[in-house]
């Protein structure tokens, strides 16, 4: 009777031995077919794959085994999809087993998806301002180091966004400083990670400036720093700003690098109505002699640019809402002087300014300034600064 009751034993273990081999290759098969999408940006199927892969491993070891990791897989790409309910859903619960004792996950990471995740979720209301303390709570601390920059600079970026939305400027100014501090986590490239965070950064700080001080003097040492963010920022910008898309629209970068340019001319007119001291830019972060600067590929080989002065007939009509007001203005010049077409590329105050700018704009003509070589090109593609500053009587 032993031989036998030993041998219904191994007949039992054959019996079950294919169930936990497909269970295991289930899990493989699913957690493969996730890291393949994710590779090539399929983020519905890397979703599918994660959720089948996670459904394998509960089948297979309850919260045992890789269901953690593979719960917090899932949160990461829930997030990634914007499934903020999801997302935070698969974080905590990947947090609960860490905490209790399944290895491999990795904690800071599953808070900071639930943070970021709350945020989206609770932004607009009360709890907008609680979850976004706890997510700068958690990029402040010591366990951020165990962070990667894709994930810092994403959720800096995002805390920084939130911010500008609810005008919270001391936390937008936290988060863009958070996300520079990381730039190569950036999903469009370290320089325009850095560029894009240090703009917005200084953003924030004269924003917060202009409506605590309205028709009073900027803080000096603000202004400083935020012209300092904004040399930097137009520095690692402007070479960017050198490549064109195919269809000629704006790129991104030369987005980015207008708008370092539009809140310089805010800063700067604040500055001149209050009489202060306006400080040097570096000379990377100027544009041509003109105060015009060139965007787009450009031909060494050819023509030098003409300095131009823009004819700005019919002038602007403009009751003032605001102390001051600059418009970034893409021009597309031609041979002749003419422009060709024209675009509000950034703007630092009012929209009605800029709208101001863009109805005259297409009737301004360029000259060749005083200095000009004497076989210079007018043909270009230009930003001008357009700046609107209150007299004080």
């Amino acid at each position: 009777m032993r031989v036998i009751r030993f041998l219904f034993a191994i007949a039992a273990i054959a019996m079950l031995a294919p169930q936990a081999h497909a269970q295991q290759s289930a899990v493989m098969q699913h957690y493969r077919a996730y890291e393949a999408a994710l590779q090539q940006g399929d983020i519905p199927t890397a979703a599918r794959e994660a959720q089948a892969a996670l459904a394998a491993s509960e089948a297979r070891d309850g919260d045992g085994g890789r269901t953690a990791v593979l719960s917090l897989n899932l949160a990461i790409v829930r997030l990634m999809a914007r499934e903020y309910g999801a997302a935070r859903a698969a974080s905590e619960r990947a947090l609960v087993l860490g905490r209790a004792g399944a290895t491999g996950v990795n904690e800071p990471l599953a808070e900071l998806i639930s943070a970021r995740a709350a945020l989206a979720l609770d932004g607009e209301s009360g709890d907008g301002r609680r979850a976004a303390q706890t997510l700068h709570g958690l990029l402040n601390a010591p366990s951020a180091e165990m962070l990667n920059d894709t994930d810092v600079y994403l959720a800096g970026s995002q805390l920084g966004a939130w911010g500008f939305t609810q005008e919270n400027w001391e936390m937008a100014r936290q988060g863009w400083s958070i996300a520079g501090a990381r730039p190569a986590g950036s999903p469009l490239g370290e320089r325009y990670g850095l560029g894009r965070a240090r703009v917005n950064e200084a953003v924030a700080i004269i924003t917060e400036q202009l409506d605590r001080r309205r028709r009073a003097r900027i803080g000096e040492e603000e202004a400083q720093e935020a012209h300092a963010l904004l040399a930097q920022a137009a520095t690692v910008l402007y070479p960017l700003s050198r490549l064109e898309a195919p269809s000629r629209e704006l790129t991104l970068a030369q987005q980015a690098f207008a708008e370092a340019r539009v809140w310089f001319g805010a800063l700067e007119a604040k500055l001149a109505i209050d009489e202060m001291e306006i400080p040097a830019r570096p000379q990377e972060a100027q544009g041509d002699g003109d105060g015009l600067s060139e965007i787009g590929p450009v031909n060494l080989l050819a023509k030098p640019r003409c300095m131009v002065r823009i004819r700005a007939i019919p002038e602007l009509e403009y009751v003032d809402n605001d102390e001051v007001a600059a418009v970034a203005v893409y021009l597309r010049i031609g041979p002749n002087g003419e422009v060709l077409s024209h675009q509000i590329a950034a703007r630092a105050g009012s929209q009605q300014f800029a709208d101001e700018v863009s109805r005259v704009a297409g009737q301004w003509r360029a000259a060749p300034a005083p200095g000009s070589a004497s076989d210079c090109r007018l043909e270009a593609n230009v930003l001008q600064i357009v700046q609107f500053r209150l007299r004080r009587s």
